[in-house]
This record gives structure tokens, sequence and C-alpha cells, in this order.
């Protein structure tokens, strides 16, 4: 039973981090998107979104919401893990 605790909390670990890292990525994507539009001559009254945006977005969404429910269980099949 530990072994699959052990396993449970590595995988909500992995997905947190997952998580963080493309949430990092999305911001990093988002600022680098709007600063090279105040720098361009043209206006855009809206920023177009290309697919790898819409893509990175939809993906962090999903993630989010996978997040609310790992990090919990993650937390608690350490703890189980931890003192069994």
């Amino acid at each position: 039973m530990t072994i699959a605790f052990s396993t449970l909390f590595t995988f909500c670990f992995a997905w947190v981090t997952v998580y963080i890292f493309l949430r990092f990525l999305h911001a990093v994507w988002t600022v680098t998107e709007h600063f090279n539009r105040v720098l361009s001559l043209e206006f855009r009254s809206r920023p177009q979104g290309g697919s790898l945006s819409i893509a990175l977005e939809s993906a962090v969404k999903v993630m989010g919401w996978g997040s609310i429910a790992a990090l919990p269980v993650g937390t608690v099949s350490f703890f189980a893990a931890l003192f069994r």
C-alpha cells in the first residue's frame, strides 16, 4: 500500500509541477506578445490569437482544474505513505 501511495504522490507532484511550468510558459508568451505589439508600428485593435496560443491557454485551463484535485490528493497520499 505504501508503494501505491508513493506512486500517487509522485503522479500528483508531477502534475502540479507541469501545471506550474505551463502557467509560467503562458505568462512569458503573453508578455512577449504584448511587448512586441507595443513595438510594432501597426495598430491592431485586438491581438490575433494563433493556434499555439489557443492550445497553450486550453492546456493551462485543463491542468489548472486537474491541479485543484491533484494537490489535496497528493498531500493526503504523501502523509498516508509517510505515517503508514
